[in-house]
């Protein structure tokens, strides 16, 4: 049995192969977009610094578990 083209092609994306994908945005290239890009790198690089301090130091479970009752 042949499958058609489209089924075929269903099939691989949800299927069991795997297929590679991305979100991607495009924004102009002005100072405000610059401003708020750069401010959510950077929120996110003092984040993932944050979370390796508290994993380092033994708090970070403790600190999901207060901040998940409060």
């Amino acid at each position: 049995m042949t499958l058609p083209k489209e089924t075929a092609r269903t099939s691989d994306f949800f299927g069991t192969h795997e297929t590679l994908c991305a979100d991607i945005c495009f924004f102009p290239a002005t100072t405000g977009v610059r401003f708020w890009l750069g401010l959510h790198m950077g929120l996110e690089r003092l984040s993932e610094k944050a979370v390796a301090i508290l994993e380092r130091l033994g708090l970070k479970a403790g600190l999901k578990k207060l901040v998940r009752r409060g």
